[in-house]
């Protein structure tokens, strides 16, 4: 290299910070003429290297547009001169504090305090992720979280070194197909395996349930499988800790964990509006006890959550309370209607492919009138997004509800259709008796 410790005309190096990072060297800084520890001082471990130095010019790069409380402030680099002979260096401003794994002494935090800290760094990644060309950062680790001193610490998000940003990015550098990124903190399969998207906001979004998950058992998740196959929220020392809590509480946790340790990418949280939304839920009194409008409102968030996720779910729900509405209303209509006609339950059919629907009969004796019994039925099924029941009654096919399952009034809709075709049924037959 032509200039060597470039730094030196405006910083004054002080005490060694970090030696253990693979891209750089870390000190204490200070302005020249001033002793005051204020800054961090990066450089390069490998000044001749065409990567590394790439690399410093894309973390630059993202500093410089990205101003927000979560993330260092950038100060000062030189990185914008990657291709010529002249040592790169780059300064932010010092969080005072400690490493996130120095805050936590890798124990258990409480619920709240992992929520908390969690949803302050969602809030942090949703910044970076909703500019126009997002800010990927790819390596979310206890190591690269300071936790701001303050009447209530504040993780601070540190080391942009593997972070992309289309608008940023070096025409001269990018990152090879086939090449490993992340950390042995959490091996995320899309930026290992040749070919994979390695600019997905959802991969810094992943990591963020890991962070989550540290936060509440101590642990580190390390890959999305053990050697038993197991994610890392049903392994024995994590599952004890989990177990700890309150009934509703696993529940809602297992939920995250299922979805953001999922193998696919298409499965996890896509958004970190999303995750956070789900992070918070968690310490919701709501859900004690069960709950089936809220059980149904959690189905349809984690759909909204996974694009890739069917509808199932729902319909099933939705089916087992059409088959509950029948029922009570069939019998309701034999303790009031008993001395004209009488009710019969039929059978129920129920099938899952080519198209999910249940469908239940019924017959209706006419007790004046010496004829066989008026047959129909209803049927509840799903088509795409849409729940649609249809009926018939004497041979006559009629739709009664086509909406979306997503509706938030899907559950009335669905047992009012229900109760008011049956009593058409009733009106109808009753039109077969003598009126004399």
């Amino acid at each position: 290299m032509g200039k060597k410790d470039a730094w030196k005309e405006r910083w004054v190096e002080l005490d060694l910070l970090d030696n253990n990072s693979g891209q750089g060297m870390t000190y204490f800084a200070a302005q020249v003429g001033e002793t005051q520890p204020r800054y961090v001082l990066k450089k390069l471990k490998k000044q001749k290297d065409p990567e590394r130095r790439g690399r410093m010019y894309q973390e630059v790069a993202n500093l410089r547009i990205l101003e927000y409380p979560g993330i260092a402030r950038y100060e000062d680099s030189n990185a914008h001169q990657f291709k010529e002979e002249v040592d790169l260096y780059l300064v932010t401003e010092r969080i005072v504090g400690s490493r996130l794994d120095q805050y936590t002494g890798d124990k258990p935090l409480s619920l709240a305090e992992a929520i908390r800290i969690t949803a302050i760094l969602l809030d942090t990644l949703k910044f970076c992720h909703d500019r126009p060309k997002p800010v990927v950062h790819r390596d979310i680790k206890p190591a690269n979280i300071i936790m701001r001193e303050g009447p209530l610490s504040t993780p601070v998000l540190i080391d942009f070194g593997l972070s992309f940003n289309e608008d940023t990015q070096s025409t001269d550098f990018a990152t090879e197909p086939g090449q490993h990124l992340g950390n042995r903190f959490y091996w995320l399969p899309e930026l290992s395996v040749r070919g994979h998207d390695k600019r997905n906001t959802v991969s810094d979004v992943t990591q963020c349930v890991a962070i989550f998950f540290y936060l509440l058992t101590g642990f580190s998740p390390d890959a999305p499988l053990d050697g038993s196959n197991r994610p890392p929220h049903q392994r024995d020392d994590a599952r004890k800790i989990i177990e700890g809590h309150e009934p509703h509480v696993i529940r809602k946790l297992d939920r995250i964990f299922k979805m953001g340790f999922a193998h696919d990418v298409i499965e996890r949280w896509q958004s970190a509006e999303d995750l956070k939304a789900a992070v918070l839920a968690v310490s919701d009194a709501d859900g004690a006890g069960f709950d089936f409008g809220a059980e149904l409102r959690s189905i349809r968030e984690e759909y909204d959550a996974r694009p890739s996720a069917k509808v199932h779910s729902i319909v099933q729900a939705l089916k087992q309370l059409a088959n509950k509405t029948a029922d009570s209303t069939l019998n309701r209509i034999n303790s009031e209607m008993n001395h004209i006609l009488n009710c019969g339950g039929g059978v129920n059919r129920e099938a899952e492919h080519p198209i999910a629907y249940y469908e239940r009969t019924y017959e209706l004796y006419l007790r004046q009138v010496a004829a066989k019994p008026l047959e129909g039925s209803l049927r509840i099924e799903r088509r795409e997004q849409n729940v649609v029941v249809t009926s018939k009654f004497v041979g006559r096919e009629e739709t009664l509800l086509d909406c979306s399952v997503f509706d938030p009034d899907v559950l009335e809709r669905v047992v009012e259709s229900i109760e008011r075709q049956l009593a058409h049924s009733v009106r109808e037959a009753l039109a077969k008796v003598p009126t004399t």
